[in-house]
């Protein structure tokens, strides 16, 4: 079992993923599908939209995909204010996450945001969420980051699920 986002993720042989029919258990392997925009609309549209992890056993490649993908989505439509809501404790999972799936780039550079987000006064709201974009934007952009493009994040995320069968597969898929 591992815990992330405040979230338990348990994965055992009586999973829901394992009581699937084969031919739906096929296909659920989306690390199979290789083309880049059908893996990417499945990732941000079908799974991260339909499976519920609190609720879940599931295999451990789902925790950090799912966090991810979670945090790519909120960033997109929220900018660096999804930094701030998630918190302190929520954004190291996620740092973590990025680490996990080969994003030791960008879970730095989040880091630094993280840190220099922590050091930001609260005392005047007003004041915060006006800083709160350029502290971390600029904290982000402080060293080199080869993944700094969301582009080239998600090429590396697919890669990693496609790379990653075990981390995502049900007992089922091993033998099917």
């Amino acid at each position: 079992m591992s815990t992330l986002l405040g979230r338990e993720f348990r994965y055992d042989h009586s999973s829901p993923l394992a009581d699937l029919p084969p031919d739906v258990a096929r296909a659920l392997q989306f690390w199979t599908i290789d083309d880049d925009d059908v893996l990417e609309d499945f990732l941000f549209s079908t799974l991260l939209a339909d499976l519920h992890p609190a609720s879940s056993d599931l295999p451990p490649g789902y925790a950090p995909l799912l966090a991810v993908l979670e945090f790519e989505r909120h960033c997109n439509f929220s900018g660096w204010l999804a930094v701030s809501n998630e918190g302190a404790e929520q954004m190291q999972c996620i740092v973590d996450s990025y680490r996990t799936l080969g994003l030791e780039d960008e879970a730095h550079a989040l880091a630094r945001v993280c840190d220099a987000w922590s050091h930001m006064d609260r005392g005047n709201e007003e004041a915060y969420f006006a800083q709160l974009e350029d502290v971390c934007a600029r904290a982000y952009g402080a060293e080199p980051n080869a993944t700094s493009d969301t582009r080239i994040r998600l090429k590396t995320i697919m890669a990693f699920v496609r790379r990653h069968p075990e981390q995502f597969a049900s007992p089922l898929d091993a033998s099917t």
